[in-house]
């Protein structure tokens, strides 16, 4: 694959990262919206919304350095959207909330995954990077998946 070729792949993989990561802060704002009275769950989301402001910003510091910049899509609209059934439509918010932030962290996961499995040559640096990456939002995704679970189970 000549270099230009290349530039671009890892540049859409790195953009599709960011998207990912843009959906995922998304998420748990509307999520945040829906949690009035669960301060441990609006930390939990602020913390997700943190690491993912920082890992769009290491993501976009590639980009540039790469330098095959190309427009990146608006994703919140969909992300913000899926939370508009919990409006009075839910018997467990808590849990209806944090089955859909589960959802995100999993597409995030295997977004990751797949981002890793391009043929795009990448630097070792940047590997490392979206390996660590794709492991906290791993922890992370087992983390809301447990914590959704537990919510659920206190509904039966």
């Amino acid at each position: 694959m000549n270099t230009s070729a290349n530039r671009h792949l890892l540049t859409t993989v790195l953009n599709e990262l960011i998207n990912v990561n843009t959906r995922r802060i998304a998420y748990y704002k509307n999520a945040n919206e829906f949690m009035n009275d669960n301060v441990d769950l609006k930390s939990i989301f602020a913390e997700r919304i943190h690491q993912s402001e920082n890992f769009i910003d290491d993501l976009a510091s590639n980009v540039f350095r790469i330098g095959d910049i190309e427009k990146n899509e608006d994703t919140e609209t969909n992300a913000l959207n899926s939370f508009k059934f919990l409006k009075g439509n839910s018997l467990n918010k808590n849990a209806a909330i944090l089955d859909g932030c589960e959802n995100g962290e999993d597409a995030a996961v295997k977004a990751y995954e797949s981002g890793l499995r391009s043929p795009a040559y990448m630097e070792a640096e940047t590997r490392r990077q979206l390996l660590e990456q794709q492991s906290e939002i791993k922890d992370a995704h087992m983390f809301i998946k447990k914590f959704r679970d537990l919510n659920l189970d206190l509904t039966t």
